[in-house]
Protein backbone atom coordinates (compact mmCIF):
# COMPACT_ATOMS: atom_id res chain seq x y z
CA UNK A 1 0.00 0.00 0.00
CA UNK A 2 2.77 2.54 0.69
CA UNK A 3 6.39 3.41 0.31
CA UNK A 4 6.63 4.36 4.01
CA UNK A 5 9.29 2.80 5.36
CA UNK A 6 9.85 4.81 8.93
CA UNK A 7 11.09 3.67 12.68
CA UNK A 8 8.22 1.83 14.44
CA UNK A 9 7.63 5.05 16.69
CA UNK A 10 6.71 7.53 13.77
CA UNK A 11 2.89 6.58 12.38
CA UNK A 12 0.70 8.19 9.45
CA UNK A 13 -1.29 10.99 10.68
CA UNK A 14 -4.94 9.70 9.17
CA UNK A 15 -6.58 12.70 8.91
CA UNK A 16 -3.29 15.24 7.59
CA UNK A 17 -1.73 12.44 5.20
CA UNK A 18 1.36 14.37 4.39
CA UNK A 19 2.45 14.40 8.32
CA UNK A 20 4.41 11.80 9.81
CA UNK A 21 3.24 11.86 13.85
CA UNK A 22 5.37 10.29 16.84
CA UNK A 23 4.00 8.90 20.11
CA UNK A 24 4.83 12.13 21.57
CA UNK A 25 2.65 14.28 19.10
CA UNK A 26 6.25 15.53 17.49
CA UNK A 27 5.53 15.22 13.76
CA UNK A 28 7.69 15.87 10.66
CA UNK A 29 6.76 16.20 6.76
CA UNK A 30 6.17 12.62 5.10
CA UNK A 31 9.52 12.05 3.40
CA UNK A 32 8.42 9.13 1.24
CA UNK A 33 4.99 8.51 -1.33
CA UNK A 34 2.37 7.55 -0.13
CA UNK A 35 0.21 5.98 -3.30
CA UNK A 36 -3.31 5.82 -2.63
CA UNK A 37 -3.39 9.71 -1.03
CA UNK A 38 -0.52 11.36 -3.53
CA UNK A 39 -1.16 11.63 -7.49
CA UNK A 40 2.65 12.33 -8.09
CA UNK A 41 5.54 11.33 -6.67
CA UNK A 42 6.91 14.43 -4.28
CA UNK A 43 10.67 15.07 -4.96
CA UNK A 44 12.65 13.20 -2.26
CA UNK A 45 13.75 14.66 0.69
CA UNK A 46 16.55 14.08 3.26
CA UNK A 47 14.50 12.99 6.59
CA UNK A 48 16.13 15.52 9.41
CA UNK A 49 15.47 14.84 12.51
CA UNK A 50 13.44 16.53 14.95
CA UNK A 51 14.86 18.88 17.50
CA UNK A 52 17.74 18.99 15.62
CA UNK A 53 18.85 23.28 16.26
CA UNK A 54 18.05 26.04 12.91
CA UNK A 55 20.82 27.65 11.87
CA UNK A 56 20.79 32.00 12.56
CA UNK A 57 17.93 34.48 14.13
CA UNK A 58 15.70 31.43 13.69
CA UNK A 59 17.24 29.39 16.75
CA UNK A 60 16.72 31.85 19.36
CA UNK A 61 13.08 32.49 17.69
CA UNK A 62 12.15 28.53 18.44
CA UNK A 63 13.76 28.64 21.39
CA UNK A 64 11.75 31.51 22.92
CA UNK A 65 8.35 29.86 21.37
CA UNK A 66 9.02 26.40 22.69
CA UNK A 67 10.24 28.06 26.62
CA UNK A 68 6.77 30.00 25.92
CA UNK A 69 5.45 26.96 25.29
CA UNK A 70 6.81 25.00 28.40
CA UNK A 71 5.24 27.58 30.54
CA UNK A 72 1.88 27.45 29.16
CA UNK A 73 1.79 23.86 29.55
CA UNK A 74 1.89 23.92 33.42
CA UNK A 75 -0.77 25.86 33.51
CA UNK A 76 -3.08 23.43 30.96
CA UNK A 77 -1.70 20.65 32.80
CA UNK A 78 -3.67 22.01 35.78
CA UNK A 79 -6.63 23.11 33.83
CA UNK A 80 -6.54 19.44 33.11
CA UNK A 81 -6.35 18.23 36.20
CA UNK A 82 -9.33 20.44 37.74
CA UNK A 83 -11.32 19.65 34.42
CA UNK A 84 -11.11 15.78 34.83
CA UNK A 85 -11.64 16.02 38.74
CA UNK A 86 -15.24 18.03 37.80
CA UNK A 87 -15.65 15.25 35.31
CA UNK A 88 -15.44 12.78 37.82
CA UNK A 89 -17.86 14.38 40.28
CA UNK A 90 -20.57 14.86 37.35
CA UNK A 91 -19.90 11.21 36.59
CA UNK A 92 -20.67 10.34 40.37
CA UNK A 93 -23.94 12.57 39.82
CA UNK A 94 -25.57 11.06 37.27
CA UNK A 95 -27.29 8.17 38.70
CA UNK A 96 -28.67 10.46 41.42
CA UNK A 97 -30.03 12.77 38.80
CA UNK A 98 -31.48 9.93 36.71
CA UNK A 99 -33.18 8.48 39.48
CA UNK A 100 -35.01 12.31 39.79
CA UNK A 101 -35.45 12.30 36.64
CA UNK A 102 -37.58 8.86 36.32
CA UNK A 103 -39.37 10.24 39.69
CA UNK A 104 -40.37 13.76 38.14
CA UNK A 105 -41.44 11.98 34.99
CA UNK A 106 -43.40 9.53 37.05
CA UNK A 107 -45.22 12.45 38.90
CA UNK A 108 -45.78 14.15 35.61
CA UNK A 109 -48.32 11.21 34.24
CA UNK A 110 -51.12 12.25 36.76
CA UNK A 111 -50.68 15.82 35.90
CA UNK A 112 -50.62 15.34 32.41
CA UNK A 113 -54.05 13.83 32.45
CA UNK A 114 -55.15 16.18 35.13
CA UNK A 115 -54.25 18.79 32.71
CA UNK A 116 -55.91 17.31 29.82
CA UNK A 117 -59.23 17.38 32.52
CA UNK A 118 -58.68 21.08 33.41
CA UNK A 119 -57.79 21.94 29.46
CA UNK A 120 -61.59 20.49 28.72
CA UNK A 121 -63.16 22.45 31.68
CA UNK A 122 -61.50 25.65 30.25
CA UNK A 123 -63.04 24.90 26.81
CA UNK A 124 -66.24 24.11 28.10
CA UNK A 125 -66.20 27.34 29.77
CA UNK A 126 -65.12 29.63 27.04
CA UNK A 127 -68.58 27.99 25.31
CA UNK A 128 -70.26 29.09 28.28
CA UNK A 129 -68.83 32.74 28.13
CA UNK A 130 -69.27 32.93 24.42
CA UNK A 131 -73.26 31.82 25.14
CA UNK A 132 -73.47 34.67 27.85
CA UNK A 133 -71.79 37.51 25.94
CA UNK A 134 -74.79 36.13 23.11
CA UNK A 135 -77.23 35.84 25.59
CA UNK A 136 -76.51 39.50 26.95
CA UNK A 137 -76.14 40.91 23.66
CA UNK A 138 -79.97 39.52 22.99
CA UNK A 139 -81.34 40.66 26.05
CA UNK A 140 -79.79 44.27 25.37
CA UNK A 141 -81.79 44.70 21.98
CA UNK A 142 -85.07 42.89 23.76
CA UNK A 143 -85.25 45.89 26.42
CA UNK A 144 -84.03 48.39 23.92
CA UNK A 145 -87.16 47.20 21.74
CA UNK A 146 -88.98 46.73 24.95
CA UNK A 147 -88.88 50.56 26.07
CA UNK A 148 -89.19 51.66 22.79
CA UNK A 149 -92.32 49.56 22.82
CA UNK A 150 -93.68 51.26 26.01
CA UNK A 151 -92.73 54.64 24.85
CA UNK A 152 -94.65 54.36 21.73
CA UNK A 153 -97.72 52.75 24.32
CA UNK A 154 -97.65 55.86 26.54
CA UNK A 155 -97.52 58.39 23.87
CA UNK A 156 -100.70 56.78 22.43
CA UNK A 157 -102.15 56.93 25.91
CA UNK A 158 -101.04 60.20 26.39
CA UNK A 159 -102.30 60.94 22.95
CA UNK A 160 -105.68 59.67 23.75
CA UNK A 161 -106.75 60.97 27.34
CA UNK A 162 -104.90 64.61 26.40
CA UNK A 163 -105.38 65.64 22.91
CA UNK A 164 -103.12 67.82 21.80
CA UNK A 165 -103.69 71.72 21.05
CA UNK A 166 -101.48 73.29 18.08
CA UNK A 167 -101.15 76.71 17.66
CA UNK A 168 -100.65 78.75 14.94
CA UNK A 169 -98.98 82.17 15.72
Amino acid sequence: MTDVTARSSWYLDLQIPSILRRGSDRFRPVPLRVPELASSPPPPRAIEPVGEPVKGGEHSILAADVDRLKSQAAGLRQDRDVLRAELVDLNRQIPALRRQRDELVAETTPLRSELAALQSRHDELAVLRSEIQSLRRRRSTLEKAISGLRRSSESERWGKSHPQKFHDS
